[in-house]
């Protein structure tokens, strides 16, 4: 198997672990957690340091293979960028579920992450560092921009498209042929029938956005 390194170590972590212990592909070293002291133990795993030691921990450990398990669609982005900067040799392969159903001609680049039961229909596209929970869908001809996410159970019909960087939180159903905006909130259990802006936070059965948001906002 091939060694790799966790990037992170609350709940996304460990749901990323699980991806990775289901692959049987991947051996993982430890943990890197700016907010964590190294040589803690995780789930039987040491923290191993810090984002700025990612270099050197690649080095130590000859691998190449980092996971960004980091749940909010902006720190996810910025720590991408950290790590590509200080680690020129790193990769962020993607990594599905055994349990996902994945079309052929879906479109996953790297960093995304696809948790147990997700269906991504036939020529759905994502972007770079996208999370689609634990039996979210991603229908045909949809599009999901860089760093956005699907809470559990969200759905978005076929043909729509969701922007950069926004989440659709648990639950909440976005209708075919309907455009979400970067930057931008679908709270939980919402109907998306019409189009959302960028950077708002809307919810609601319709779906309306109730207020603006600012780009790195929290996004819960």
């Amino acid at each position: 198997m091939e060694p790799c390194i966790i990037v992170g170590s609350s709940g996304h972590a460990h749901s990323v672990m699980e991806v990775l212990e289901s692959s049987n592909q991947y051996e993982i070293i430890g943990f890197l957690d700016d907010f964590r002291v190294p040589g803690e133990i995780e789930h039987n795993l040491p923290i191993l340091g810090t984002l700025r030691d990612c270099a050197d921990f690649s080095q130590q450990y000859h691998t190449t293979n980092f996971f960004l398990g980091v749940g909010d669609n902006w720190a996810r982005g910025q720590i991408y960028q950290i790590i590509k900067r200080l680690c020129k040799s790193a990769q962020f392969p993607s990594i599905a579920h055994s349990s996902a159903i994945i079309s052929s001609t879906a479109s996953i680049p790297d960093a995304c992450v696809i948790l147990p039961g997700t269906i991504v229909g036939r020529y759905a596209t994502m972007g770079i560092g996208c999370l689609l929970n634990h039996q979210s869908c991603l229908d045909h001809d949809s599009c999901l921009g860089e760093f956005s996410s699907l809470g559990p159970q969200a759905a978005i019909g076929g043909r729509s498209r969701i922007g950069s960087f926004s989440a659709i939180c648990m639950g909440a159903k976005v209708h075919q042929k309907i455009n979400v905006g970067s930057h931008t909130i679908i709270g939980s259990g919402s109907v998306v029938t019409k189009e959302i802006q960028d950077h708002v936070v809307a919810y609601g059965v319709p779906c309306l956005a109730k207020r603006t948001r600012d780009i790195g906002e929290r996004y819960l």
